[in-house]
């Protein structure tokens, strides 16, 4: 008995073999091997084979699950808002004019400057000058002389406490209206920038008004 079981394993294996093959072989297959069996052998080989086919459609299955997996979209991401915003442009084109004044020291005054010529020619006073034009001073003194508007300039001269007098160039046409009522000999701090007329004479151009003058 124990023998014919083995025998029926091995036909079972062989008809499960075939099975995947699938087709009319199979079916042709297994009516032989039926034919050589009695009754209750054909009906124990009929149940193992049920049974073999449902475990191999168990398999299948999870394998064609496995396989096919499921399609999975991304979600959507809404847009985060920037985490800091752009530093807003300045205009410095105006505001730059005066942080790039270079001013002259407290010990750099008009009499100074006009010392540098003694014992100089022209041109070594020239020279001697050179690093102090284009660069701005703050003037004390007092009313000299007011001219009125050019249409390009206001011409004021000034009297240091020293004793000495220089041209002051206004070209901003807004100050003239305080210029025309200043008196002889009234204070007036102005702030302009060292140049040569005529390469010897220091003037005072672009100059402004220092409130409380």
């Amino acid at each position: 008995m124990l023998r014919r079981f083995w025998e029926w394993i091995g036909h079972l294996s062989t008809l499960a073999w075939v099975w995947s093959l699938g087709g009319s072989f199979a079916v042709t297959f297994l009516g032989s091997v039926l034919a050589n069996l009695d009754a209750s052998q054909q009906i124990l080989v009929g149940l193992s084979a049920f049974f073999l086919i449902l475990a191999g459609i168990g398999t299948w299955s999870k394998q064609s699950s496995q396989s096919t997996g499921t399609l999975t979209l991304p979600k959507p991401t809404s847009p985060q808002p920037p985490t800091s915003l752009p530093a807003p442009r300045v205009d410095v084109s105006v505001a730059g004019k005066k942080a790039d004044r270079v001013f002259v020291g407290k010990g750099v005054t008009l009499k100074y400057l006009r010392s540098l010529r003694q014992g100089q020619t022209h041109i070594q006073y020239q020279a001697a000058l050179a690093p102090f034009i284009g660069k701005w001073m703050r003037l004390d003194g007092d009313v000299g002389h007011v001219a009125d508007w050019s249409g390009v300039f206001t011409h004021v001269v000034v009297t240091t406490g020293e004793g000495e007098r220089i041209s002051c160039f206004f070209s901003d046409e807004e100050v003239v209206d305080q210029l025309r009522v200043l008196a002889l000999g009234d204070p007036i701090v102005v702030v302009g920038q060292i140049g040569a007329s005529s390469g010897e004479f220091i003037v005072l151009n672009d100059c402004e008004l220092i409130e409380g003058s």
